[in-house]
């Protein structure tokens, strides 16, 4: 519950941005579906990284 309230607010709150900076009604659902992948594959990127010790190995 606690999470679905959470998600809802993260929602209306991209939605806001989106409309001040331009972005049209007609628009939003493919503006907010696209700024919502960027932000996955950011955090995927983020959780992948290694840093440059940890990515060597013994040879």
């Amino acid at each position: 519950m606690m999470r679905d309230r959470a998600k809802q607010l993260v929602l209306r709150g991209l939605e806001h941005t989106l409309r001040a900076r331009g972005i049209s009604e007609a628009d939003l659902p493919l503006a907010r579906k696209e700024v919502l992948e960027w932000a996955k594959v950011q955090a995927r990127a983020g959780r992948g990284r290694r840093g440059i010790v940890g990515a060597l190995g013994v040879v």
